[in-house]
């Protein structure tokens, strides 16, 4: 088990609030599919697609964006393991997350983690360095999906597999860029 997967395992028992569970892994974001911008940047919807050509079956895909922004939403906060979507509390609940990301398992201080360097860029959009502000906005619509599967790596084997990490400094790239 590796030093995150522990560091999470330790909150699930209890966060000292009587509150479980800080982050679910179960799931995999469905709302990219409702998305045509951001359905063929996905490394999972990418290869859901890929088989689907392969077996030379057509893949209709309705894309409807107040679908999307429904889905991500409700994944989001499935995610954090909430019912209702309070600001005060989904942010609390992503900055114990960015603790035990960055902090507990020291990943902040390689400059050159992916989600490091992301959370730097993201951070500098905002005209500061702080990391907890670029890890704020890796749940933003347009990034949550690979951050998603981002941190299910992290937490599973205490790394994130390259094409994801690729996925994800291409994502920023894309965000940062239209700044």
């Amino acid at each position: 088990m590796n030093i995150l997967e522990q560091q999470v395992k330790h909150i699930e028992q209890d966060d000292g609030n009587n509150n479980m569970i800080i982050y679910n892994t179960e799931f995999l974001c469905s709302y990219v599919f409702y998305d045509e911008t951001l359905v063929h940047k996905n490394p999972l919807s990418l290869r859901y697609i890929s088989n689907i050509d392969n077996e030379n079956t057509t893949l209709d895909l309705e894309y409807d964006k107040e679908v999307a922004e429904y889905l991500y939403k409700n994944e989001l906060l499935y995610a954090l393991k909430l019912h209702d979507y309070h600001e005060e509390v989904v942010t609390d609940k992503i900055k114990k997350l960015y603790q035990i990301v960055f902090i507990d398992t020291f990943i902040f201080q390689d400059d050159t983690h992916s989600l490091t360097v992301a959370c730097k860029k993201l951070a500098a959009m905002l005209l500061t360095d702080n990391l907890e502000m670029g890890f704020m906005l890796l749940f933003s619509y347009n990034l949550y999906h690979i951050t998603h599967i981002c941190l299910c790596d992290l937490i599973a084997t205490g790394t994130i597999i390259p094409e994801n990490s690729k996925s994800l400094e291409e994502m920023v790239n894309d965000v940062t860029s239209k700044k």
